[in-house]
């Protein structure tokens, strides 16, 4: 554009061509070389703005002071309004508007204006719709930026937690907890691992239908999550299956929340539709002691896991069991 603006001064044999032709095509590469640069920093916002507003200021003093007077000129300078909404935005775009409305006016005060009665009405309207229109295109796009990360945010809990149980579906958790592992074993700190089974799920789905069983699975999501901490990592692994990871605990700390859990989950009434149950789980712990040599990887320790709970359901179910110790009846 610059350069086709350049061949048509050539052919009206304007007496400052020079001087309006190198200003255009070097506000125009330099147009170029900042919206590369911000391309390549689009991260470095602070310092994006205040260069991107020097040049700006700059633009609007050579423009008004150096270039000879002309009462197109002011063209020029509403594209500096529009540039400003659409990279810095709204605030800057309409400081922009300011600056660059001043300037035209005092370019256009040292111009014999006789011919163009209105082009004071002409520039103002023509300045603050332009930027209206900056600033309706920058509000928009951040309303489709802000509803764009809302929609990845949702997206991300779809594919991170289970819908039912609000716990982190399988894949989430063991990918969690395996680099809560490899932290605490660098920092020497023990770690457990809970494996919770619901007892006799299976028979409330049969005997009270699907709806019972999820409204179940939902009462114990709620009740596992309000006896753990921030930092442990509950998962939903299997159907009525939740594995929990306990960093920086051992395994007296560990038996002592899987009880918690055990006696929460016993003394809740479930009421559904005008039934109500109560539900129990078998619940199954193993332990990497701090200093452990060779480290346990996460698999081992919720096969474990896996392991003392399947020995809590042989023994009677409702019940902890820690791996290496035989179940102890609950009363």
């Amino acid at each position: 554009m610059a350069l086709m603006l350049f061949f048509h001064l050539m052919s009206k044999g304007q007496p400052y061509l020079p001087i309006v032709a190198v200003c255009w095509v070097g506000f125009t590469l330099i147009h170029l070389l900042h919206w590369a640069w911000i391309r390549r920093h689009p991260r470095q916002l602070v310092g994006t703005s205040l260069r991107t507003g020097l040049f700006y200021c700059s633009n609007l003093c050579v423009t008004a002071l150096w270039l000879p007077p002309d009462p197109l000129l002011p063209i020029w300078l509403i594209l500096q309004v529009i540039g400003a909404f659409i990279m810095l935005g709204r605030i800057w775009g309409w400081g922009t508007l300011g600056l660059t409305l001043g300037a035209s006016l005092w370019l256009l005060g040292r111009l014999d204006l006789s011919a163009y009665p209105n082009v004071y009405e002409t520039l103002c309207f023509t300045m603050f719709a332009s930027a209206l229109m900056g600033h309706i295109y920058v509000a928009r796009f951040y309303y489709l930026y802000d509803r764009l990360q809302e929609q990845q945010q949702a997206l991300q809990l779809l594919a991170s937690y289970d819908p039912l149980t609000h716990a982190l579906n399988a894949r989430a958790y063991y990918e969690q907890s395996n680099a809560q592992l490899h932290l605490c074993q660098r920092l020497g700190l023990p770690v457990s691992v809970l494996f919770v089974d619901l007892d006799h799920f299976k028979s409330i789905n049969d005997n009270y239908g699907h709806a019972m069983g999820d409204h179940v699975l939902r009462q114990a999501g709620m009740v596992l999550r309000e006896c753990l901490r921030e930092s442990d990592l509950l998962g939903r692994v299997g159907g009525e299956e939740f594995s929990i990871f306990l960093p920086n605990t051992a395994l007296e700390s560990a038996r002592n929340v899987g009880e918690n859990i055990r006696a929460a989950l016993e003394s809740l009434p479930i009421s559904f539709h005008e039934q109500v149950l109560r539900v129990t789980a078998s619940i199954g712990v193993s332990c990497s002691p701090a200093h452990c040599d060779p480290p346990p990887l996460l698999e081992r320790l919720q096969q474990r896991a896996d392991q003392a709970m399947y020995e809590a359901k042989h023994s009677g179910r409702n019940r902890v069991v820690c791996e290496g110790f035989e179940a102890v009846a609950m009363s």
